[in-house]
């Protein structure tokens, strides 16, 4: 806080209300954050009427400091360390811990072909398929590696789509370059974007690719039990998913597919049992709980479905389809609070879907009627 004392004359004046700019006084105003002038009483009665004198506050503007960043360490045994740390994280599925530690490590070198990659991974198990396909993108630019092409086929096979994903992964010309594990995928993920394309011979000599280099794979045989069954070859099917068992007893996929089978045998008790297997592996399994809705689509105990129905719209809120299913389930034994409940939280994921208005017009007209 700086203090001044002026003593008052006509100059003066002139000079406090226009000070001369370059002067230390007017450098002072200037610079000034904040100015208070109060007029300071004579000690005795004045016998200059003309000078008068003022006591001026002047309040600096704070000084700003520059802002002292961290140096990010850039040795080699650092980043040893925290490629390292971030591996760790990533087994742990501690993606977004991970995910920092890789961006932290791009911060230092923006071309870290490591670094690229494991973040380009952290956003894939996050969901973010755009971010994933950048770093992918940006490996691929950087470094040539036919890996990252697989990388960048996954982002687009979960994007749905399958065209797209084929043709990167086609850019891999020599497979062998691959480590087995990565040469494994490209035939499986590959074969997976034929069947959904019902090109099934080419979907089959894919598999079979895959399966020479993981013979003990009982996803592979899984999805070679699926090509079967879209082929209508239900026996053969039944071959390859109940190696899959063999294999991992705990396949939730190959349980499901045995129920399938059952399903085209027309064996309802079986068919049964797998899918309840199959939803008892994995909670989350749609095809085996739709088609377990279709079985109990006559039955009047419907209690086991309905909490299984629950229990996977507890993790996945916004599938809508199985919420609707939910809804019908409730409606058909006349629970119009509970079905009512289920069509408005599908409608707020789903505003036009038809069938649950069409429901919930069915709910306003029935709750009416005498029970």
């Amino acid at each position: 806080m700086g203090l001044a004392l002026l003593e008052s004359t006509a100059m003066q004046k002139t000079l406090a209300t226009h000070p001369t700019p370059g002067s230390p006084f007017f450098d002072l105003l200037a610079d000034a954050e904040e100015i208070k002038i109060r007029e300071v009483p004579p000690e005795s009665e004045p016998t200059d009427i003309s000078t008068r004198t003022f006591l001026v506050r002047i309040k600096n503007k704070p000084e700003i400091l520059p802002v002292k960043t961290e140096t990010v360490p850039t040795t080699p045994e650092n980043r040893t360390y925290l490629l390292k740390s971030a591996e760790l994280l990533l087994v742990d599925h501690d993606f977004l811990l991970a995910r920092n530690i890789y961006s932290y490590l791009l911060k230092v070198n923006i071309r870290d072909e490591q670094a690229l990659k494991g973040l380009g991974q952290c956003f894939l198990d996050l969901g973010d398929t755009t971010s994933a396909k950048k770093c992918f993108k940006a490996l691929v630019e950087i470094s040539g590696a036919p890996e990252a092409n697989l990388w960048v086929g996954r982002c687009l096979i979960l994007e749905g789509k399958d065209n797209e994903a084929l043709g990167e992964m086609r850019k891999i010309t020599d497979p062998s370059c691959l480590p087995l594990t990565s040469q494994a995928e490209l035939f499986r993920e590959m074969g997976n974007c034929e069947t959904r394309a019902q090109h099934y011979d080419a979907a089959w000599s894919l598999y079979h690719q895959a399966l020479k280099i993981e013979p003990s794979s009982d996803t592979i045989h899984v999805n070679l039990g699926t090509l079967e069954l879209q082929r209508q070859h239900p026996d053969i099917a039944l071959a390859y998913f109940t190696m899959a068992l063999k294999l991992n007893s705990q396949s939730a996929r190959g349980h499901c597919g045995l129920g399938l089978v059952a399903i085209a045998k027309h064996d309802l008790t079986t068919a049964r049992n797998e899918f309840e297997i199959t939803l008892d592996l994995d909670s989350q399994n749609i095809v085996a709980l739709f088609q377990l809705i279709r079985l109990y689509a006559d039955e009047d105990d419907i209690t086991s479905v309905k909490d299984r129905i629950r229990r996977f719209l507890q993790k996945e809120p916004r599938q809508v389809e199985v919420r609707y299913a939910l809804a019908v389930l409730l409606f058909r034994e006349s629970d119009w609070l509970g079905c009512e409940r289920e069509i408005t939280a599908l409608l707020i994921h789903d505003p036009k879907h038809a069938r649950a208005k069409g429901l919930r017009d069915q709910i306003n007209h029935n709750r009416h009627l005498p029970a």
